[in-house]
C-alpha cells in the first residue's frame, strides 16, 4: 500500500511539473493554446478526467513544420465535459473558423493527443488513480480516441 501511495505521489509530481512547464508562454514562435491560428486545433474543455499515462516528449509535425517538439499525452477512461474543438483555416477571403461542440459529456476509453501548448485553470483528483483538469485549452496537432 505504501508503494502505491509513493508511486501515485511521484506520478502526480511528474504530471504537475509537465503541466507547469507547458502552461507558461514562452518567447518562441509557438502560439498560445487560446490564440487563433492556422496551425493545429484548439481544444477546449470545462473539465477532463481520466487515468493519465506517462507524458512523452516527441517530435511531431504541424502543417508547416516537421520535427516540432510536442508532448504526447495518453489518457484512459476519459470523460470530457464542455468539449469545444476549433480549427482556423486560411482562405483567399481571410480566415475561416470551424467550431465543433459536444452536447453533454464525451466518454472515451482511450485518448491520445500531441500538443505544443496547454493552459489549465486547475488540477484535482476526482477519485483514486484519476486526474482531473478544469478549464483546459490545448493547441493540438494529432488526436486519436
Amino acid at each position: 500500500m505504501k508503494r502505491i501511495k509513493h508511486k501515485s505521489k511521484l506520478m502526480i509530481l511528474a504530471i504537475l511539473s509537465t503541466l507547469l512547464l507547458f502552461s507558461f508562454p514562452s518567447s518562441s514562435q509557438y502560439t498560445l493554446a487560446s490564440a487563433n491560428t492556422a496551425e493545429g486545433f484548439i481544444i477546449e474543455a470545462d473539465e477532463i478526467t481520466g487515468t493519465l499515462g506517462i507524458p512523452l516528449i516527441v517530435l511531431g509535425e504541424t502543417a508547416s513544420k516537421k520535427g516540432v517538439p510536442m508532448i504526447d499525452l495518453a489518457m484512459d477512461n476519459v470523460e470530457v465535459k464542455g468539449l469545444v474543438i476549433k480549427k482556423v483555416t486560411q482562405t483567399p477571403n481571410g480566415p475561416m473558423t470551424t467550431v465543433i461542440k459536444s452536447n453533454g459529456a464525451a466518454k472515451l476509453k482511450k485518448m491520445r493527443v500531441q500538443i505544443t501548448n496547454m493552459e489549465t485553470g486547475g488540477i484535482f483528483i476526482p477519485k483514486f488513480g484519476y486526474l482531473g483538469l478544469k478549464k483546459v485549452k490545448l493547441l493540438a496537432y494529432k488526436q486519436t480516441a
